[in-house]
């Protein structure tokens, strides 16, 4: 083989070379393997959710609920909005301080500086007597009733408004302030004073309960009431009965309304026991003497007479 065929044969495996990698450039690249494991289930547990999205909570809340209250521009016992909020908290499983310990600094200076100036010094002196009763929360705020008005049927009509604030007993922390206002019509200012502070006091005492409900979470089960109506029972066995309630595990609490000519109304929250075992301990129970009758009862009503 002379040197000019030598020549050409590596010509040619050259241009074969380039040609090959010319070739092999335009072909488009290997698409990798993707290998799909599949999904592991979520050791993650959902949470425990109680109505509404709000999940339950851990420990029994624990309110404090002071609202000065004037009707009039007087002072009131018995105050309705304050009542009113506890109603509504204990309906809501919510444990509440009992409003006699409330009516021993519901018209204190610093208790009203706290109500009606937001006293900070004030305030933290309150929340360190919530403190000592043991309560998470004090919901503390005012209420009034002002003007007098006609309306229809010869009745008289005035308005009363309130507004309180739920604040945090350990941290001082303010989470929730509402303010509302309602009217009231009766045959005398003072009834319908009445009837209107009663009526502020539930709309404000629904609200106070779901931001309560919204930072602490529901209860994990509810209460149930019964308004309690004792007709001819002297004073002093009316005091009786209702310390011989306190001491029962399952009544909850007890709010009087009111006691005026021998007829005593009262309101009792109780929880693990049917109505008709409570209607029985009525009947069975020893007043110093004194007996209880009943002589109507419903799941909302209860009325029962004193006899001796």
């Amino acid at each position: 083989m002379d040197t000019n065929q030598l020549i050409v044969i590596i010509l040619l495996f050259v241009v074969g070379g380039l040609l090959l990698m010319a070739i092999s450039s335009r072909l488009e690249p290997t698409q990798p393997v993707i290998v799909i494991q599949p999904a592991q289930p979520s050791t993650l547990s959902e949470p425990q959710l109680t109505g509404e999205g709000i999940p339950p909570r851990e420990k029994e809340v624990t309110c404090m609920v002071v609202v000065p209250e004037l009707m009039n521009n007087a002072p009131v016992e018995a105050p309705a909005v304050e009542t009113a909020i506890i109603r509504e908290l204990l309906l809501a499983g919510f444990s509440v301080v009992d409003q006699q310990m409330v009516d021993k600094i519901r018209y204190r200076d610093e208790t009203l500086l706290a109500a009606y100036r937001n006293d900070e010094a004030a305030l933290a002196a309150l929340r360190a007597l919530a403190y000592e009763y043991s309560a998470d929360v004090l919901v503390i705020g005012t209420a009034f009733t002002e003007g007098e008005f006609s309306a229809p049927e010869g009745l008289v009509s005035t308005r009363a408004w309130t507004a309180v604030r739920a604040v945090d007993v350990r941290t001082g922390r303010l989470f929730s302030a509402e303010q509302t206002s309602a009217g009231g019509a009766d045959m005398t200012l003072t009834i319908a004073a009445k009837k209107a502070l009663q009526n502020a006091g539930e709309v404000i005492g629904q609200s106070v309960t779901k931001a309560l409900e919204k930072r602490f979470g529901k209860q994990r089960g509810t209460q149930d009431r019964v308004e309690l109506i004792i007709v001819a029972i002297p004073l002093d066995a009316y005091a009786f009965f209702k310390q011989q309630l306190q001491n029962l595990p399952y009544v909850k609490q007890i709010i009087s309304d009111h006691y005026t000519a021998d007829e005593a109304h009262m309101t009792i929250y109780y929880t693990h026991v049917d109505l008709i075992d409570l209607v029985n301990y009525f009947r069975y129970m020893d007043l110093r003497g004194g007996r209880l009758e009943v002589l109507t009862y419903s799941l909302a009503r209860v009325v029962i007479r004193y006899r001796s």
